[in-house]
């Protein structure tokens, strides 16, 4: 370990069968309430063979043989994100509405910031992911509660039978309605980009996409000229950008029921929506 009491990972081998927390507290400098927490927060692993997984209990029996890892940080387990909420319950698959800057999944160091975590503590069910948000992407994200429900989630996902449209504001002025067929990674990806809302210096745009490639929608307007609000990665990254934030919401998702076979299109509420008017008083005062 090294002498970073808060953040350190550690990996050691069972020689005696116990409780992972007793072989914890003897191998490490931590309080047995730190390593409660950790464990609870996911930052405790075992590897028995060819399977490794979180444990969570503090009495977990650990066996001859097997590999312990914890994974400490101690920064990001005391911090508590916002939590999503729930949008639409069919009991074997959900819609939520996922905050901006909560993860999809966790990290070795911890997932109760993460989607799956959060969702899973709300529901008490299984957590199966068929698509994903970037980390400062709001908006619906629809999460399976089986894996057979999940596949067939999936599959529709692969056929591109899914509806997904997002709102954006953007730099610059788009004047007209503009389809970008540009590969990603080499791979074939589309976004549709309507103004709904221009000026000058900022629009709003609705995209749609056919694909889902990872940053799409922010890499597809960035190559046109037009980077997201917020997007310091490929955009800017100045005072007013850092003080808006990204400025991509999901707002809708339609797909196919996998027990009735019904269509569910769900719309998020007009308050998730970002707001161009604000964002322009607010590039106001940045250059003012």
């Amino acid at each position: 370990m090294t002498a970073d009491r808060d953040h350190f990972e550690r990996s050691l081998t069972v020689a005696t069968p116990g409780t992972a927390i007793d072989l914890l507290a003897a191998e490490t400098a931590l309080s047995r309430t730190r390593i409660k927490d950790a464990m609870a927060k996911g930052a405790v692993w075992r590897t028995q063979g060819k399977h490794t997984s979180r444990i969570r209990r503090a009495n977990s029996p650990v066996e001859a043989g097997d590999q312990l890892s914890i994974h400490y940080n101690n920064e990001l387990l005391t911090q508590d994100g916002p939590d999503p909420e729930l949008h639409q319950d069919g009991q074997q698959w959900a819609v939520w509405i996922k905050p901006s800057g909560v993860r999809t999944t966790g990290s070795r160091f911890c997932d109760h910031l993460a989607m799956t975590r959060k969702v899973s503590l709300k529901t008490q069910r299984e957590v199966y992911l068929v698509h994903r948000l970037d980390q400062f992407t709001c908006g619906l994200m629809l999460i399976a509660s089986n894996r057979r429900t999940a596949a067939t989630l999936a599959g529709q996902f692969e056929a591109r039978r899914v509806h997904k449209a997002y709102l954006a504001v953007v730099h610059g002025r788009l004047n007209e309605a503009q389809g970008i067929d540009l590969p990603i990674d080499d791979k074939e990806a589309f976004s549709e980009a309507v103004p709904l809302d221009a000026s000058q210096d900022l629009s709003l745009i609705r995209v749609r996409i056919t694909t889902g490639r990872k940053h799409q929608i922010r890499r597809h307007l960035a190559t046109i000229g037009h980077p997201v609000v917020g997007d310091r990665q490929y955009g800017y990254a100045g005072a007013f950008d850092l003080a808006a934030g990204l400025q991509l919401v999901a707002t809708e998702l339609g797909f196919e029921c996998p027990e009735t076979g019904d269509h569910v299109s769900c719309r998020l509420p007009t308050t998730y929506h970002p707001d161009p008017g604000a964002l322009r008083a607010l590039r106001s005062d940045h250059s003012a």
